[in-house]
């Protein structure tokens, strides 16, 4: 019988994930999506700590940033309509005062240095090779915040500017006797608004770039979420309302993916064991004052211990 479908199938990373492994996810919000799997399996990881990011270069300023455990200042805090903010990072760390603003700042950047010391694994997302450039301190923005944009000017990296960028960020992660791997993706969310022409010269890039990067270095690792979700899910079914960002279903599918790509097997029954108890830590009885309810809390308060025995780091 044919075959009415093109999937796609990863090839199984080398140095697989385990449960004792720190994850940091970084970029796109595709990032997100794929952390809070993490998260919600047990995993130690972290995503975003900066927000999401969406260039290259961008992306590997804030790595760069942690490695050195370099603390904003003022210097970095600009204001605009009404909130303070830094143009390296998301509008998630903006506050009504530079004092709020720079306290944010700096408490994710020390918690995300502290992380990145220990990490063992880095995921990183690009979503698009389109920048903006702030005229007037001819830095190179990862959020305009709303700035008018007559103070920036638009353009597309090059090839040579993200591979020359990581390779230093690789080097400068070897000098800090860090063994890391590096798993990089593109992100499979179209930026609609630079034109459809526009985003595909963005995406192309980006994938060259990853390339050029993988086949110099053993501990670079590329997972094909773009090709997944726009080869393997060709269908509107799996989009959002807005038919640019891929909704639940194809999350999940992703993510099924990425887990044969990249976790040990022997990580799966502890993963459904987290299953498990997510569900039960959900649920909500008729009466919860019933006996029966009582005793299933008793039952999964004592759950909780035990998952916490094997994963110390497990909040819930």
């Amino acid at each position: 019988m044919p075959e009415f479908r093109t999937e796609v199938i990863p090839n199984t990373l080398k140095q697989q994930l385990f449960f004792e492994d720190n994850v940091l996810l970084i970029g796109s919000c595709f990032s997100e999506n794929i952390g809070t799997k993490f998260r919600y399996f047990g995993f130690n990881s972290i995503s975003n700590p900066f927000g999401v990011v969406f260039n290259p270069i961008s992306i590997a300023n804030l790595l760069q940033r942690c490695l050195d455990k370099r603390l904003f200042e003022e210097k970095d805090i600009h204001f605009n309509q009404g909130r303070w903010f830094c143009f390296e990072t998301h509008g998630d760390l903006a506050g009504l005062t530079k004092e709020e603003c720079l306290k944010k700042h700096n408490e994710v950047l020390n918690s995300s240095a502290d992380f990145v010391e220990q990490v063992s694994c880095l995921i990183i997302t690009f979503g698009s090779a389109w920048v903006y450039e702030h005229i007037e301190t001819d830095n190179l923005v990862a959020n305009c915040h709303k700035v008018p944009n007559t103070q920036f000017r638009k353009r597309l990296l090059s090839i040579d500017e993200i591979e020359k960028k990581f390779k230093q960020l690789i080097k400068n992660f070897e000098r800090s006797t860090l063994s890391v791997q590096f798993i990089f993706t593109v992100s499979p969310i179209r930026h609609w608004k630079d034109g459809v022409i526009e985003n595909q010269r963005s995406k192309s890039l980006l994938h060259l770039a990853i390339q050029s990067l993988v086949e110099q270095y053993d501990n670079l690792n590329y997972f094909p979420a773009y090709e997944i979700m726009l080869d393997d899910l060709r269908d509107y079914r799996f989009y959002k309302e807005d038919m640019l960002h891929p909704n639940k279903q194809a999350v999940n599918y992703i993510w099924e993916k990425f887990k044969n790509f990249a976790i040990d097997e022997s990580c799966l029954d502890l993963m459904l064991r987290m299953d498990k108890l997510r569900s039960s830590i959900a649920h909500r009885p008729f009466n919860e004052d019933s006996t029966e309810y009582q005793n299933f809390k008793e039952v999964i308060a004592k759950e909780v211990l035990l998952v916490k025995e094997i994963l110390p780091h497990l909040e819930l």
